[in-house]
């Protein structure tokens, strides 16, 4: 794994001040985990992938906003800023790389990519969801 565990404590401190626990999650382009303090607080700390425009994160952040704004029913993740203001961070990794950093609010539930079988009740259920989202 390109970070540690102590180097996600570590960048949640520097970043947002969260003194938290760390859990790495799944995901297919950036590095995800679940951050939590020990008052329960849970985020979810996103690394990007060191290919990642700025703008297509920016636009990802303006359409979690645009969504929560539409009071669409759905639970949608608020971006946190950094001690800094910053909805986007930019970092070095340990392999040198420039990379994005972003914490967003958690969302309780279960990773689609944990779950299995998917049904065909579940997958309705995500069709559903994106047809939500698509109105």
């Amino acid at each position: 794994m390109l970070f540690t565990t102590d180097q996600i404590r570590a960048l949640a401190q520097e970043h947002f001040r969260l003194d938290v626990s760390v859990r790495p999650l799944p995901g297919e382009i950036d590095l995800n985990f679940k951050v939590e303090t020990a008052s329960g607080a849970a985020f979810t700390l996103k690394i990007a992938n060191p290919g990642e425009q700025r703008a297509s994160l920016d636009m990802q952040n303006a359409l979690m906003q645009h969504l929560q704004e539409r009071a669409t029913g759905l639970n949608i993740p608020r971006v946190v800023p950094s001690v800094r203001g910053e909805a986007i961070t930019e970092i070095e990794a340990p392999d040198g790389s420039r990379r994005f950093l972003r914490l967003l609010g958690w969302i309780e539930g279960r990773c689609f990519a944990d779950v299995s079988p998917h049904s065909p009740a579940l997958l309705g259920r995500v069709g559903a969801m994106c047809g939500q989202l698509a109105a």
